[in-house]
């Protein structure tokens, strides 16, 4: 009997759909080229031939121990979210590169903190050090009885009045991509189609890390440097009993090929300058389908060293002693209830309830802002300058239109104000596209037709902030991935 369908709503129709061909699916573990690197090292992983493999399924796990000696009582801690750890992420098939994304740590924190990071998703992310203010531990077992069963404990993670050590022995996995790996229109590939298929993972520098002190001034810190060790990745592979999948394909490699569409991001970081003077930014790409731009800052310091956490609620000094106040994400309101003061040699003010919860090199500094205004080919693409309460709800609706999104993912639970928005997750999104939220990858983004695309940025401070920041911008591309006969590739 026919499928009851046409005509009828969903829950009047009968509809059955069955997976032709014996369907198999297996996990694999698949090691790198190196099972062990240090800061700023590099892991190359090769995807396994003639399969299809699921892109989707994708984790990399690694155990993390950092190393460093402070001139005064300090430890070394990892900073939040795992993706923090990568500098570059590279996809490379036939001797051509598919993605590749500079500045990944960076991109990752300023698109999840401001659509995937409220408190709802803090059970989904073990493992990612979704919140680094917290480590949690287990005893060893002492019997077979309730009393003597393994005891579990959080210890503060920011402050040596908790942590005594630098982190070691950290489990650590990351399950969720930005580009070619979080983006593929079709994330079952048949690595049949290519001659192989690399995946570069260059980790970030020592910058990416903090350090927890007690003191008013910053300690100077020796043999700076992180571990990961006993590094993997996993990987569902599907194989199916049927010739009909693989004869279809066949049919369409030998014909127009195979389309796949993912995102790229392009990276530029700018030369230093003073708020107080302005940033003009200007320069050219080429693309045919740009879908957004994207435009934050870091300090100009970020290189420097390292700082200790910006926290929730802080480490309060008061008279050499430390208040601290952990907290999980969920409870923003009692962030801001903190005590003491510091030293005006100590990098943040933290009681003046400042709820970042990550590493000054994560920072994207648009405190001050006034306003921000994109050009593109000269052509004003606001008619006006925005204000930054006007680039927050822009931000939320070029992000899928969030601020009518009942759902569970959103904003991070530090977002207290416009203030804290502007001053540590500052994002400024210029959107090419029609959202048609449809869950379709369209490619509907600015075509360059050949020649270069013209872009300027500015934005004004005010006049009396004198500090120097580093204009980083992202511009993220839809393209299109031609697969034919004999693995031939061509990018569009």
């Amino acid at each position: 009997m026919a499928n009851i369908e046409t005509g009828f709503p969903k829950n009047l129709a009968y509809n059955l759909k069955e997976l032709a061909g014996g369907f198999n699916k297996q996990k694999v573990k698949i090691l790198g080229d190196l099972q062990s690197v240090s800061a700023s090292g590099i892991v190359r992983f090769k995807l396994p031939s003639n399969t299809i493999v699921d892109l989707r399924s994708l984790v990399l796990y690694f155990t993390g121990a950092t190393a460093g000696t402070g001139s005064t009582t300090s430890y070394i801690h990892f900073p939040r979210y795992t993706s923090s750890l990568l500098q570059r992420i590279t996809i490379s098939a036939n001797n051509i590169t598919l993605c590749s994304i500079n500045e990944y740590g960076l991109l990752y924190n300023s698109l999840m903190d401001m659509e995937g990071a409220d408190s709802s998703q803090y059970s989904k992310r073990i493992g990612e050090l979704f919140d680094p203010t917290i480590r949690w531990s287990q005893t060893t077992s002492a019997g077979t009885t309730a009393t003597n069963e393994n005891a579990i404990a959080g210890v503060i993670n920011h402050s040596v009045t908790g942590s005594t050590s630098n982190d070691s022995n950290v489990n650590m996995c990351i399950n969720n991509w930005l580009g070619f790996l979080g983006s593929c229109s079709t994330p079952c590939i048949d690595t049949t189609d290519f001659s192989d298929i690399f995946i570069e993972f260059a980790f970030a520098s020592t910058n990416v890390l903090y350090h927890s002190t007690i003191t008013t001034s910053a300690p100077t810190i020796s043999s700076l440097n992180y571990t990961l060790s006993t590094i993997f990745i996993t990987l569902d592979l599907i194989t199916f009993g049927s010739a009909l999948y693989y004869n279809l394909k066949t049919e369409k490699l030998i014909g127009d090929g195979l389309a796949i569409g993912y995102y790229d991001y392009w990276t530029s970081k700018f030369t230093a300058i003073t708020k107080s003077s302005g940033v003009a930014v200007n320069f050219n790409l080429n693309s045919a389908c740009l879908d957004q731009l994207i435009a934050t800052f870091q300090n100009s310091d970020v290189n420097s060293g390292i700082r200790p956490l910006v926290l929730y609620g802080g480490n309060a000094i008061s008279t050499g002693t430390v208040v601290a106040f952990p907290k999980i994400l969920g409870d923003p309101l009692t962030y801001v209830n903190c005590e003491g003061t510091f030293g005006t040699n100590h990098f943040e003010n933290y009681a003046q309830g400042d709820a970042f919860a990550q590493s000054y090199y994560f920072r994207r500094a648009g405190n001050d802002l006034i306003s921000s205004q994109w050009t593109i080919n000269s052509k004003a693409i606001d008619n006006y300058a925005l204000t930054p309460l006007e680039i927050f709800n822009k931000d939320l609706q070029y992000m899928g239109y969030n601020n009518i999104d009942m759902g569970s993912s959103g904003l991070h639970a530090g977002i207290l104000s416009l203030y804290h928005w502007l001053k540590y997750y500052f994002i400024d999104i210029c959107d090419l596209t029609n959202l048609a939220g449809d869950n379709a990858f369209w490619i509907a983004g600015l075509n360059s037709a050949g020649s270069s695309i013209n872009i300027q940025y500015n934005a004004t401070f005010a006049s009396t902030n004198g500090a120097s920041i580093i204009p980083v911008i992202f511009a993220r591309s839809s393209k299109k991935l031609i697969i034919k006969s004999e693995k031939q590739l061509e990018i569009i």
